[in-house]
């Protein structure tokens, strides 16, 4: 039986909810891409991965104190 990763806001509510596993879903999702824009940016190889995991970091501080009132604000999932 093969398990299905969820879509991205159920899965945001599901780490806010107290399901920390699945932020390394998240992170997989979006790692490349992050890395992508600090490398386009001018950061070194080593500086992108140190950069790109501090923005994972930030993100995971921040989802559970400011999800909903982004959400509210702006109309619109946050990491999109």
């Amino acid at each position: 039986m093969t398990q299905q990763i969820p879509e991205e806001e159920e899965l945001i509510q599901r780490i806010v909810a107290g399901d920390k596993q699945l932020f390394s879903v998240l992170v997989d999702r979006y790692k490349n891409k992050v890395y992508g824009i600090m490398r386009g940016m001018g950061a070194s190889h080593p500086d992108a991965q140190d950069l790109a995991q501090d923005t994972f970091i930030r993100i995971y501080r921040y989802l559970p104190s400011r999800r909903e009132e982004a959400v509210s604000r702006h109309g619109c999932t946050p990491l999109r």
